[in-house]
């Protein structure tokens, strides 16, 4: 017994358990043991601030990882770029935009590595926005600053372009996604098949779910969803029917598919 009391007074039982507890949302149980662990007189480290910084804005609660982060600060531990990366994703998620570009800025006069991480929230936090113009240029920036651009960067993009109804120019990213060697995830398609039916394009909204199958990737419920509510709303509900008979064998299918599919069109039938 004294044994286990001996180990868990090290801060990296303490990590793991906190960092678990943050992987799974449960940012408030985190924090819990975070403070068990100060009371125990036993200090916390880097990655512990990290985890809870990056949990909290998950359910929308910014204001909590800013103190966790001037604490960090004021127990004189040195932030490194992935809690940078942490705070810029939190601020975007809760709209910060213009305090996320701050500290986005303070990491490059400071070089301290920004990464795919930072460019990614920052093209989604001004897409979601609909500050696509300047989501756009981010993403164009990360090539003149010698950083990669992933799946993350591309999808938010490829996002932030549909749902403001340029779908020609997702689609021209999307091939450009493909030229440059970045994996197009279901995400990817089921961003654009979305969209495509948004702007009525339904024909091209098949075929692309159509190359997403051939080319091996599993849909996911929201995929289906996409799918499904486009072609009820486009009159094709047959259509939907027999993909959902496909692909009810795959276990891919959310419990209330046809559910939604009524509801869809019952709403449309009443307009």
């Amino acid at each position: 017994m004294k044994w286990k009391r001996k180990v868990w007074r090290f801060p990296h039982a303490y990590s793991l358990v906190i960092c678990g507890l943050c992987k799974e949302g449960k940012s408030v149980e985190g924090y819990a043991v975070f403070q068990n662990l100060a009371r125990k007189g036993c200090k916390a480290n880097v990655a512990i601030y990290t985890a809870l910084i990056d949990s909290f804005p998950e359910c929308g609660n910014a204001g909590e990882a800013m103190k966790i982060f001037q604490r960090m600060k004021d127990e004189e531990f040195e932030p490194d770029e992935v809690t940078y990366g942490a705070i810029v994703n939190g601020l975007c998620k809760t709209g910060k935009l213009e305090k996320a570009m701050e500290y986005f800025q303070l990491c490059r006069e400071n070089w301290i590595a920004v990464n795919a991480m930072f460019y990614s929230s920052l093209i989604d936090g001004l897409g979601k926005a609909g500050r696509v113009d300047e989501a756009e240029k981010l993403f164009e920036e990360m090539v003149d600053r010698g950083c990669t651009r992933d799946s993350y960067c591309y999808n938010a993009l490829i996002d932030a372009f549909s749902k403001c109804g340029k779908i020609d120019e997702a689609l021209m990213l999307f091939r450009r996604m493909e030229d440059e060697g970045c994996d197009q995830t279901v995400y990817t398609y089921t961003i654009l098949i979305n969209g495509l039916f948004k702007e009525h394009k339904n024909e091209e909204a098949l075929k692309l779910w159509e190359e997403m199958i051939d080319k091996g990737i599993t849909p996911t419920p929201a995929s289906f969803r996409a799918l499904s509510i486009g072609l009820c709303l486009s009159g094709k509900v047959a259509r939907a029917c027999k993909i959902l008979d496909e692909l009810a064998p795959m276990g891919v299918l959310p419990d209330t598919a046809f559910e939604d599919m009524i509801s869809v069109l019952c709403k449309a039938g009443s307009h």
